[in-house]
């Protein structure tokens, strides 16, 4: 996974000797994950409510990936990788993912 360099301005204070108030300055550097919304397509079924039940996904590459379980669904915002939608919590090839449909589009956090 690739990081990017963020740097911080950090101020500290502390008490001398004599009890007077110091404060000094740095810089720090930390490193935060590039976050990248993964396109998908989705085989979903629909019920007759209108719900969606996703089924299979396929990758960009054109991997395809049954879901084995739908674990939770519900309107939730992507924290990851920005967006609102509704967020279907499934179990892949068991491991659990965040799927997400944007208003027609899927994808998914790396």
């Amino acid at each position: 996974m690739s990081f990017s360099r963020i740097f911080h301005f950090v101020r500290f204070s502390f008490f001398d000797s004599c009890g007077k108030i110091k404060s000094k300055q740095k810089f720090e550097i930390r490193k935060e994950a590039i976050v990248m919304k993964i396109n998908l397509e989705v085989n979903a079924d629909f019920d007759l409510e209108g719900n969606i039940l996703p089924r299979a996904i396929t990758l960009e590459d054109g991997r395809i990936f049954e879901i084995d379980r739908v674990l939770d669904a519900r309107r939730a915002p992507s924290l990851k990788a920005g967006g609102v939608g509704i967020r279907y919590i499934c179990r892949i090839c068991g491991k659990v993912v965040n799927l997400f449909n944007e208003e027609g589009h899927w994808f998914i956090e790396k």
